[in-house]
Formats: C-alpha cells, structure tokens, sequence
C-alpha cells in the first residue's frame, strides 16, 4: 500500500508514494548528494529559463551554455553541499524546533550569515568563470549585491518562516527547489 493513502488507492497514489519513498531513501543515505544534484539541476533549469526570457527580449541573441554551466558548478559547491552543511548546522544550533520563535530566528540567521556568502558566490563565481575578468565579476558583484538581497529577502524570508514553522525537517530539501527555481532564473540575470 501507499504510504499516502489508504490499500488498494489509484494507481497514480502509489507511483507518487514510491517516488516520495525512494527519494526519501536517497536522501537517508546521501542526504549532501541529493542537495547537491538538486541545487545543479535548479540552476540550470533557472539559467535556461533566464537566458530563453534574455532572448526573448532582445538582450541576448543565442544560449551561452558556459554560463549555464558556472550556475550548475556553483549551484552544486555552494547551494548544495554549502547549503545542505549550513543548514544542518542551523538546525544544530537553534534546534530542530518548529516554534515560530526558532522560526524566525532561523530565518534571520539565514539571511544575515548564508545568503550574502552564497549571492557573492554566484554574482562573483559565474561572471568569472565565463569571462576570466576578475575586474568585471568584482564590478557585478558590486553593482548587484544589494538588489540581490532585497530579492533574497523578499523570496526566501517568507519561504524559510514558513519551512521552519511548518515543514519537517526531511522535507524541507525538497520543498526548497521550488524557491531555489524561482530564485534561479532571479539570480541568473543577474550574473
């Protein structure tokens, strides 16, 4: 039967409770991998979906698989296995706790400690890597910090209340994709 809903339920209930068990399996015993291939696969996703709207607008004419690829590799280090790291190491320190207190402590700590090294990761890191020009990934950098925490603020701020308040712990990796895609393609424009 499904661990989602009651014996003999539709097929599609037991596809997506073997899906949900096999992922959950993966995430017991590589819980750093599945970060990692997660956070890879958003940026990309993100980065394609920036790029098509670029094209779409005019400001690029053609898909730059290179950047796409610096998004993948700093989506992997940083956002995976440093974001996976950082936030076991939050849940160590606050506590596993769902009280809105910890909540919103975590979520400030998040914003405060996490995000301005992981936005310089990626408003540095992806210029760099493309172009070579230290110079010009230090001016991006620079030049898009603060609009980049605003943005920050305004997606994962509310995201991260409510996976503290609400999600389990073990489901928040997966919950997260869907703020990690979104602010992938916010990101990318702006690398």
């Amino acid at each position: 039967p499904s661990p989602l809903g009651p014996p003999g339920g539709s097929r599609s209930s037991s596809t997506a409770g073997g899906l949900l068990g096999a992922y959950n399996a993966l995430l017991d015993r590589s819980a750093i991998g599945v970060a990692a291939t997660q956070a890879s696969l958003m940026r990309v996703a993100g980065d394609r979906t920036a790029q098509a709207i670029a094209i779409t607008h005019g400001a690029q004419t053609s898909v730059h698989p290179e950047h796409t690829l610096a998004m993948a590799l700093i989506g992997m280090f940083v956002s995976g296995i440093g974001g996976s790291l950082w936030l076991q190491a939050l849940e160590n320190h606050v506590g596993p706790t769902e009280a809105m207190a910890d909540a919103v402590r975590k979520a400030a700590l998040d914003f405060i400690c996490w995000a301005p090294v992981a936005n310089c990761a990626y408003l540095l890191g992806v210029p760099y890597i493309v172009s070579g020009d230290m110079t010009g990934a230090l001016a991006n950098a620079q030049s898009q910090f603060l609009p980049t925490m605003g943005l920050e603020l305004a997606l994962y701020m509310p995201y991260n209340l409510l996976a503290f308040s609400v999600v389990p712990p073990a489901l928040r990796p997966a919950t997260a994709q869907v703020a990690c895609l979104i602010f992938s393609v916010l990101i990318a424009m702006r690398c």
